[in-house]
């Protein structure tokens, strides 16, 4: 046992591997460090890239809507039609989101008699170049006329109660 705790003393270098320990700590450390920061950006990234094929997405809707609001042979009577198909899509100041595509559809869903009216659907996809998509529906009714009619067995002038003639 003396023999051993003397050689404990007399080696030498000791303190060299007790800093080699310590500078493979702090590297490991700071490697792990550098991995969850990067990480975290990447989820910021994947964010930022969620929230552009979400508003896509709704201005691919808002555009179906007016398109069958502007020409009403857009709407089919039965099935769907393709609007847009892996269309390249610009912001706001006219310039091409890169890696990004649309595809946009209308038609009836529901009962189509019109029994309970006649309802339709707008689907919009918003698509990047990683995969990613984004789907929004929007549901679109159709109102008749005919809401705003007035029948009456009285020919002649209609007044009701204002002054308001018909």
């Amino acid at each position: 046992m003396k023999q051993f705790a003397e050689r404990l003393r007399d080696e030498r270098g000791i303190a060299l591997v007790v800093v080699l320990l310590i500078a493979v700590v702090v590297a490991a450390i700071s490697v792990g460090a550098i991995l969850v920061s990067s990480n975290t950006q990447l989820v910021i990234n994947y964010g930022e890239r969620e929230t552009i094929l979400q508003s896509v997405a709704d201005a691919g809707l808002e555009k179906a809507r007016s398109s069958v609001n502007g020409d009403k042979t857009v709407y089919p009577s039965m099935g769907y039609t393709t609007l847009e198909a892996g269309v390249t899509v610009q912001d706001a100041s006219g310039t091409t989101i890169p890696g990004v595509k649309r595809w946009l559809y209308v038609g009836p869903t529901g009962i189509t008699s019109g029994q309970y009216g006649v309802f339709g659907s707008a689907v919009s996809v918003a698509e990047d170049q990683a995969g990613s998509k984004v789907v929004r529906r929007l549901e679109i009714v159709q109102e008749s006329f005919a809401k705003f009619a007035y029948f009456t067995t009285i020919e002649g002038a209609i007044v009701f109660g204002g002054g308001d003639v018909l």
